[in-house]
């Protein structure tokens, strides 16, 4: 008989989850537009006109609220446009301070009584700023954007895969089926390379907040960002890549009637058989108690093989899956080789 359905959670999980995609997709949109709006804002200032200028006044304010100190360089100057002495105290739109020591570099770069080029709007001489263009802080507001931007779009991703990716039919996310000349090729995953990026984005782009926020005391901040977003972009690569040698590969030859099962990586030797042989495809309960006693289950796709009455055992193919996953592939493969799919076995 073929798998049944999975069950959907009831409509107050679903009002729950929704409203919380709802408040977190709105609070982290807000925060990136807002960066969005400073690196338009600043890169414009790149075309902004020069000005002779003075600082008049340059400190470090200490700032605390019930998340913490934080530190907060003000720098105010005056400046010349067509004789009118005008007045500023922008540093950056806005300006956004890594740490302690990287408010003190700015004060420190901009002392009191200093004479200093201050870049002004033609259009409009009262917007000035001293510092126009990129900096550090925009590369990091962008890394501590980066695991609230990866939650939300993983709650839109879930929100889709509940409402279209479960229908019967369709293959499991993240299995790629490549068709060939006499049959197919399917690419299976206990994690997906994606997933699995995924999951190391989040980790290090978490890890490397922490290490720019306190090694800049010590380091230039420049450097430890770069460092950052370098460990981003490397270490998920790295690891999706790894797990994409790790594929089963599934290659059905519907003309001949053979199947054959072989590693990327060639970790085990292929094997197969007859496509008659196959009499089921069933899907294989695992349960697993952890040391708080609490029961985890995973599942396994497996080929029932028999040769007349005699049984010759099984072909695993994928394990460690959830229920829902491993009912899809079980579906798909029974729809396509025309088998019977069997119910869970513990």
């Amino acid at each position: 008989m073929p798998p049944s359905s999975t069950h959907r959670p009831g409509w107050l999980a679903v009002l729950f989850g929704a409203t919380w995609i709802l408040l977190w997709s709105s609070a982290t949109l807000l925060f990136d537009g807002a960066l969005a709006q400073s690196i338009a804002r600043q890169l414009l200032a790149l075309t902004f006109r020069p000005a002779r200028g003075v600082v008049t006044s340059s400190r470090v304010i200490v700032e605390s609220d019930a998340e913490g100190t934080s530190s907060k360089p003000v720098v105010e100057y005056t400046y010349t446009v067509d004789r009118s002495e005008l007045f500023g105290n922008t540093i950056r739109h806005p300006s956004f301070e890594i740490g302690d020591g990287d408010a003190r570099r700015i004060v420190d770069r901009f002392p009191t009584g200093s004479q200093i080029t201050v870049y002004y709007d033609p259009q409009n001489p009262t917007d000035s700023l001293l510092l126009p263009g990129l900096c550090a802080g925009h590369a990091f507001m962008a890394l501590f954007m980066m695991p609230f931007n990866m939650i939300m779009l993983g709650g839109w991703l879930g929100a889709w895969c509940w409402l279209f990716g479960g229908r019967p039919g369709g293959l499991p996310w993240g299995v790629t089926l490549r068709p060939t000349f006499d049959g197919f090729i399917l690419r299976l995953y206990s994690t997906s390379p994606l997933a699995m990026a995924v999951g190391a984005v989040l980790g290090t782009s978490f890890a490397g907040i922490f290490l720019v926020a306190f090694g800049s005391l010590l380091l230039p901040p420049e450097l430890l960002v770069a460092l950052a977003w370098l460990a981003v972009f490397t270490l998920p690569a790295a690891l999706a890549r790894r797990q994409r040698r790790k594929a089963i590969l599934l290659e059905v030859n519907e003309l001949r009637g053979t199947f054959d099962i072989w590693d990327a990586d060639n970790r085990r030797p292929t094997i197969g058989g007859p496509l008659k042989e196959v009499k089921t495809i069933a899907i294989r309960e695992r349960t697993k108690r952890d040391s708080d006693g609490d029961v985890a289950k995973t599942y396994s796709v497996v080929f029932v093989l028999e040769r007349g009455k005699q049984r010759l055992g099984h072909r695993c193919l994928v394990a460690g899956w959830n229920e829902q996953a491993a009912r899809q592939l079980s579906g798909w493969l029974s729809q396509r080789l025309k088998l019977p799919a069997q119910s869970c076995l513990a």
